[in-house]
């Protein structure tokens, strides 16, 4: 029998000689080299079931961890997890740290609310370590040598940390204390002095070795954040008696949009929001009287887009990379004033009779190939992309 070839990104992944061999047998093989997703032929997606073909190729699209939306759905409050510091730390060390899910009042990511948590996020993730933080790693490695009690354990380990975040965060003012040991408690609280008050930064427990990496990139991507922080706090403008401002639920680089003279309009920024707009956050910004789209999110096609663009068929756009890894996508508003519809309002084969608002813009059915031929052709770009 031919082989079945399962490609990854363009690239051979695995190939199978077997008789009979179905989708799902393919995707519990491949699971035990840790690759998780389905797989696909020119036609899309292909059901567990389905026989494979001898001699034929399918592409193997990996599985997509879940967005920082669908996280924030199910995250309890801070409230919650003050009141309950095991549940805390149930979310503490994993893939998606609290700081990183941190749920606001108006449901947009820390990182998007001020810069300084984007850039301790951007560290946390892509920091690479230097001969100072791997001195530090292994300080603390050293420590899982004999202690007379916990107390000198956590005092040494107190002392080789405070040592390395004064090196790490210059010109950063911090202060160290050690927590009383119970189960359930961190070793040490950091805080950092921001505008002459002492804020909270972060509680550390050594868990393991393997954390020791993650620990390290943590405490050197400190310094950065809070004198992003106090940048941040000495361009607010304080008021008497103080007054929730309505950019306070706004992303910071919409802010940044504002105090160069857009006019933005506010969304309400809510869970059942994020639902019905199909987890997005979106504002719309008229500036010198150009109106856009601005919206955030973590994934994007942009390179479909670009193609609708280019057939007209979406609009014009650019895009770029915020620091902690959102992205900022920014386009024309388009609207039914300037001559834009909905492709589907253009479809012959939904004439509403007797409804001439609906029908104003069908197309004849010729036309209506030709268009739907476009479309195909953005996604055949879209499996090409897959596969490169």
């Amino acid at each position: 029998m031919p082989a079945v070839v399962v490609l990854r990104k363009g690239q051979l992944l695995q190939t199978y000689s077997d008789q009979g061999l179905t989708v799902g047998d393919v995707l519990d093989d491949l699971r035990e080299s840790g690759f998780v997703g389905h797989l696909e032929d020119e036609h899309g997606k292909l059901l567990r079931r389905y026989v494979l073909v001898g001699g034929s190729t399918y592409n193997f699209v990996e599985k997509q961890g879940a967005t920082w939306f669908d996280l924030h759905l199910r995250v309890p409050s801070p409230s919650a997890f003050a009141a309950d510091p095991e549940a805390m730390m149930r979310y503490l060390g994993g893939d998606d740290p609290i700081y990183d899910l941190g749920r606001t009042s108006a449901a947009i990511p820390l990182p998007l609310t001020v810069e300084a948590f984007a850039l301790y996020v951007q560290g946390l993730k892509f920091r690479v370590l230097d001969a100072l933080d791997w001195s530090f790693v292994s300080k603390v490695m050293g420590m899982s040598r004999f202690f007379e009690n916990e107390t000198q354990r956590q005092s040494a380990f107190l002392e080789c940390t405070e040592d390395y975040l004064r090196a790490t965060c210059a010109g950063v003012q911090l202060r160290f204390t050690e927590s009383v040991k119970r189960k359930g408690m961190p070793d040490i609280k950091i805080e950092a002095l921001v505008l002459g008050e002492w804020i909270t930064i972060c509680m550390i427990e050594v868990k393991d070795a393997d954390h020791l990496s993650i620990l390290s990139r943590a405490l050197g991507s400190i310094g950065d954040a809070v004198k992003s922080l106090v940048a941040f706090y000495a361009g607010v403008t304080r008021s008497l008696p103080p007054v929730r401002a309505a950019e306070v639920e706004w992303p910071y680089a919409i802010t940044r949009l504002q105090q160069q003279g857009a006019v933005i309009v506010q969304t309400t920024l809510s869970r059942s929001f994020l639902r019905a707009m199909n987890k997005q956050l979106l504002f719309g910004v008229e500036l010198k009287g150009n109106r856009r789209i601005v919206k955030f999110c973590q994934r994007y096609g942009t390179a479909i887009h670009q193609q609708w663009a280019a057939e007209g068929f979406a609009p014009s756009f650019t895009w770029r990379t915020l620091a902690g890894g959102w992205l900022m996508i920014d386009m024309e508003l388009c609207s039914q004033d300037d001559g834009w519809v909905s492709l589907m309002a253009l479809d012959p084969n939904s004439w509403s009779v007797g409804d001439n608002a609906a029908n104003e813009y069908r197309l004849q059915p010729e036309e209506w190939e030709v268009c739907k031929q476009k479309v195909l052709e953005v996604f055949k770009l879209k499996n090409k992309c897959r596969m490169g």
